[in-house]
């Protein structure tokens, strides 16, 4: 036990643990991908701590803007469109597997008979140039 803090090295150490669990990435598995990339690199611990504490604001933002989506939409759960197109306009991620089902910018179609118009109109603009 440490003084004044009245709590023991072991609720420290569960303490430490159940933050660790909540983490979206932990040390280790931060680890594990630079040994996939190069087996004699070792990241900095504090280096480590900025990706994971990058990586946590990123998870953050995504969700809370595509809530903000949901809600603006007026459903009543967070669905996979909502994640979509918040990561596909503000961060150009493109989410495999859905992309192709769900197209989030609709290209607006322009009738014939106003194309038909606007050539009759670019038309006499060239001729009286």
């Amino acid at each position: 036990m440490y003084p004044g803090s009245g709590v023991t090295s072991r609720a420290q150490y569960q303490m430490a643990q159940q933050v660790q669990q909540n983490q979206i990435v932990t040390p280790q598995k931060l680890q594990e991908l630079v040994k996939q990339i190069d087996e004699n690199e070792h990241l900095d611990p504090d280096v480590a701590s900025f990706l994971i504490e990058m990586a946590e604001e990123f998870v953050d933002n995504v969700t809370t803007f595509a809530c903000n989506l949901a809600q603006h939409r007026k459903g009543d759960s967070l669905e996979v469109k909502d994640l979509q197109l918040h990561l596909e306009r503000n961060w150009n991620i493109r989410i495999p597997g859905f992309h192709e089902s769900a197209s989030t910018a609709k290209k607006t179609s322009i009738p014939d008979t106003h194309k038909q118009r606007m050539d009759l109109v670019n038309k006499s603009q060239n001729a009286k140039r």
